[in-house]
């Protein structure tokens, strides 16, 4: 876990060097959330509550500079959904915000993947069911290595998961 953070923290160091060649730029403000989020959940979710406050303005803040980052409302969504609604999340801004990037994106498998995990955890078992089958069947993914190393092995895990 130490190791991971150190990770993270040099990712956002590198993103943060980005940001003070060009304050608005993007990609770079979009990573420097991203790594922090990854080290909120790498700490657990209760852990890292003081974080939300920087990681929902920083997102938002890549939404402003580009409506269509994907990745940056991908990112709240899952936010929204590992959070508890008493400290702010919602499921259903989530789900809203999974089935936008879907319509606008439909080979993001990543979105796939997350959005039937949170359909599990819902007991919504064929509809995760449903998306775990086609982000493993999907011949041209958005991410292509991203599918091939994360988003079609998850898939596989929570389909053998859900056949428990």
């Amino acid at each position: 876990e130490a190791e991971k953070i150190r990770c993270y923290d040099a990712g956002r160091a590198a993103a943060k060097k980005g940001l003070a060649v060009d304050a608005n730029h993007v990609e770079s403000l979009f990573w420097d959330m991203a790594n922090l989020a990854t080290t909120g959940r790498t700490r657990g979710v209760m852990n890292s509550l003081f974080m939300l406050p920087e990681l929902r303005r920083g997102l938002k803040r890549a939404l402003e500079l580009d409506r269509n980052h994907l990745l940056a409302k991908q990112t709240l969504a899952e936010i929204d959904h590992a959070v508890p609604g008493i400290a702010g999340g919602s499921d259903e801004r989530a789900e809203k915000a999974y089935l936008e990037i879907l319509q606008r994106d439909p080979a993001l498998t990543s979105t796939m993947v997350n959005l039937a995990k949170m359909y599990r955890d819902q007991g919504k078992k064929e509809e995760a069911r449903k998306l775990a089958q086609q982000a493993i069947d999907l011949t041209n993914p958005s991410n292509r290595n991203d599918w091939k190393k994360f988003d079609k092995r998850d898939a596989k895990q929570l389909l053998e998961e859900l056949a428990k």
